[in-house]
């Protein structure tokens, strides 16, 4: 399986702040040779990279993907910098920067969803986004990350040992391909029905902003 993806995109949060991303970047160029590797960023920390990091993007053809955000920042200035390094970029630019919306995602709280639905017909992310943390492989970024919600509004949501794999041991990436190809328990509680759509601001830290079901909001 190694080296048979089409692309491949580096993601975060934020992955400028991973202080191993220059080796990340050669590693992923070591084993898929062939495929379009690709770097995902805000371009908050782009001016302020060492000359490592724009070698190892075009030692190892990178292309590096900015998305655009109604703030303070020259994109123009970083688009300059990436072109004096002979790299490739993408500009997301969704027309009218101001009015950038996103989607919210609901729970059902009662985890009465159908995961299959939810992941074969439903989820993007779950096809598109896995996320790896401490050894530790995640179909979608939600199963992973509910525990920062969870500390943070003391919640409960469940996060079972079988919503990710481990990739130390005895695992070939046969196995990695399977599990990332079925949903996991955590799909029932993604509520599809009720998705919607929110304009992106700065944060207030409200929990209205992470969990909405059906209006309203709930704690268990």
């Amino acid at each position: 399986i190694f080296g048979k993806l089409d692309r491949l995109v580096l993601l975060g949060g934020e992955p400028l702040l991973n202080k191993s991303l220059i080796n990340i970047l050669k590693i992923c160029r070591k084993y898929f040779q062939n495929t379009d590797i690709q770097l995902l960023t805000n371009g908050l920390l782009l001016l302020n990279e060492s000359l490592d990091f724009w070698n190892a993007c075009k030692d190892n053809s990178i292309q590096i993907n900015i998305t655009e955000y109604p703030i303070n920042i020259d994109y123009k200035k970083i688009i300059d910098k990436i072109n004096k390094h002979h790299i490739r970029y993408f500009l997301y630019d969704d027309g009218n920067i101001n009015d950038k919306k996103f989607d919210k995602y609901n729970f059902d709280l009662e985890k009465k969803q159908d995961a299959e639905k939810n992941f074969y017909e439903n989820c993007v992310m779950a096809k598109d986004c896995a996320y790896l943390e401490d050894g530790k492989i995640y179909p979608c970024q939600l199963a992973a990350n509910i525990k920062h919600f969870n500390k943070k509004f003391d919640f409960h949501f469940e996060q079972k040992t079988s919503d990710y794999i481990n990739i130390h041991g005895s695992i070939t990436a046969k196995d990695i391909y399977q599990f990332l190809s079925k949903p996991i328990e955590f799909c029932r509680y993604c509520d599809f029905t009720n998705k919607s759509k929110f304009t992106w601001d700065y944060s207030n830290q409200s929990i209205d902003e992470w969990l909405s079901i059906n209006g309203k909001i709930k704690k268990i």
